[in-house]
């Protein structure tokens, strides 16, 4: 089989002149072609219904404001898609897999952003859907000999204009690094309208995405001729999860069960008072989505602010080591030595001030040390667990070389043995990072700091939340309405991130509404 027997994408499209064909997907056999009711599966129709350049394709949902599918689906001849609202207009249906209902949600596309060197688009909606969720985004190449189900709404064997989803199974033929061909089954093929449509791993339990289709040899279709080729082509997405993640602003989940150790981090990047999402791809490149209030709309991807000093992520943490507001890249080296970046903006935007080495370090094991701003002052210091408990104390006076360091000694002999329980974040207010306790049963205790054993003590508050989950390992602490205290944040499996804004705890103004911040 030849590339040049395929039709390209653009044909599946199917548009025609005196009757438009909103297609879908493939699916189409007499025999292995059944109708599906993926919910997350999009039709796509662009253009005036009846008009010369109607055109139809298929998507998925990959964010509750966002649709993934065909760059091709929006091209016009002679030029790339250009970013922004599409050319023509375009309503996205999404829900609705019997397409004589009404069910699902009907929403105008207003953004399309295609990718630079492969046929994928993602289609930004009017509004956020409801009610259904999101496809995963699959992982790994489609392996040769695997089987896929592509499905969506498409012209089949018999239909024209199909009222119902539909899908087919499809071999991997061959994988390259941006595509994979799909080798037609017994009685499935990809019609025109198809472009776009979804390339499905494991889709009869917990579908994920791994490609998107993009072009047929279309046998088998109505008013196709029976020699006509075999055989589709796809464009991998299962590598694209962060360019999806960073063109739908859309937070990745916070993997790790160490905060100190998770890909997404929170801290300020920019200096506003709000604490920011830093991720940290498995290469060692960071990534920053600024934080504009969350939601749907409320993040601002920077894109990659670093290239990455080193690529285990677990030696970098996130602090204000010069008290200018904005969190700086600090690297651990395997004997405890710590080199600091100051942020500048990142790279494109004012780049990185290498200090070089700020600490010898107090220990070798990192998963000892905190950072923290203990007096107040707004620079990060440096905390030392025992294994007992006790918390000692480094503040920070510029490091090594630099104003170094005031060894406070010890603050806490430590209200428990297990360093895993223990958070540090300013619960009050004033600037200074106070001491976090978790029960087992998720319920969180405060001391306010007000300077440590043997310089002022600590104010015990005592019980101030029951918990909204027993599993500590999801819970962060950042202020994500700037307004100087810190928020309880709860990042869920499904990279879902809520937030109860902090009004004093229990008994002392309680906390704000469970309100998800990022789908």
């Amino acid at each position: 089989m030849t590339r040049r027997w395929f039709v390209r994408s653009v044909a599946l499209v199917g548009a025609l002149a005196v009757t438009t064909v909103w297609a879908g997907v493939p699916a189409h056999g007499a025999d292995t072609a059944v109708d599906s009711a993926h919910a997350f599966a999009a039709k796509i129709e662009v253009g005036a219904p009846g008009s010369t350049d109607a055109r139809g394709c298929s998507g998925a949902l990959v964010h509750p404001q966002w649709v993934i599918t065909s760059a091709a689906c929006f091209a016009r001849p002679g030029s790339p898609v250009p970013t922004g609202a599409p050319q023509l207009a375009t309503t996205v249906i999404v829900g609705r897999p019997d397409l004589s209902t009404r069910a699902g949600h009907a929403l105008a596309a207003v953004q399309v952003v295609a990718h630079p060197d492969r046929d994928v688009a993602v289609v930004k909606l009017a509004a956020p859907v409801t009610g259904v969720k999101p496809v995963t985004l699959g992982t790994g190449a489609p392996a040769a000999g695997e089987v896929l189900q592509v499905a969506g709404y498409g012209r089949t064997r018999t239909e024209w204009v199909p009222t119902h989803q539909h899908a087919s199974e499809f071999t991997v033929g061959s994988s390259t690094a941006t595509s994979a061909e799909l080798v037609n089954r017994p009685g499935a093929t990809v019609c025109k309208g198809d472009a776009g449509a979804p390339v499905l791993r494991g889709a009869a339990g917990a579908p994920s995405l791994v490609a998107v289709a993009t072009g047929s040899g279309q046998r088998g279709c109505l008013a196709v001729a029976d020699d006509a080729p075999t055989g589709a082509t796809s464009a991998r997405v299962d590598d694209l999860r962060s360019w999806i993640w960073q063109n739908t602003a859309q937070l990745p989940p916070s993997q790790g069960a160490d905060p100190e150790a998770a890909s997404g981090r929170w801290a300020d990047f920019d200096g506003d008072g709000k604490a920011d999402y830093i991720v940290i791809d498995d290469g060692g490149a960071v990534r920053v989505f600024l934080n504009r209030g969350g939601g749907f709309d409320g993040w601002q991807s920077l894109g990659v602010v670093a290239t990455g000093v080193v690529s285990d992520r677990t030696k970098v943490r996130w602090a204000d080591f010069d008290g200018d507001r904005k969190a700086d890249y600090l690297v651990f080296a395997d004997n405890g030595a710590l080199s600091v970046f100051l942020n500048r903006g990142g790279d494109g935007r004012g780049g990185w001030q290498n200090l070089g080495l700020v600490a010898t370090g107090a220990v070798s094991d990192r998963t000892k040390v905190r950072w923290a701003d203990f007096d107040g002052d707004r620079k990060a210091d440096y905390f030392v667990f025992a294994d007992n408990g006790a918390i000692s104390v480094f503040l920070n006076r510029g490091g090594d070389g630099r104003g170094g360091w005031q060894n406070l000694g010890l603050v806490a002999t430590g209200a428990v043995s297990d360093r895993t329980k223990v958070r540090w974040a300013d619960f009050d207010g004033d600037r200074k990072a106070d001491y976090f306790v978790f029960a087992d049963n998720g319920a969180i205790s405060v001391f306010l700091n007000r300077g440590g054993d043997g310089r002022g003590g600590w104010q015990n508050l005592g019980l101030v939340a029951t918990g909204a989950i027993s599993d500590r390992t999801k819970i962060r602490w950042a202020d994500f309405d700037g307004d100087g205290k810190d928020d309880y944040l709860i990042a869920n499996e499904d990279g879902s991130v809520r937030v109860f804004l902090n009004r004093g705890g229990d008994g002392r103004g309680g906390w704000g509404k469970d309100t998800t911040i990022a789908s």
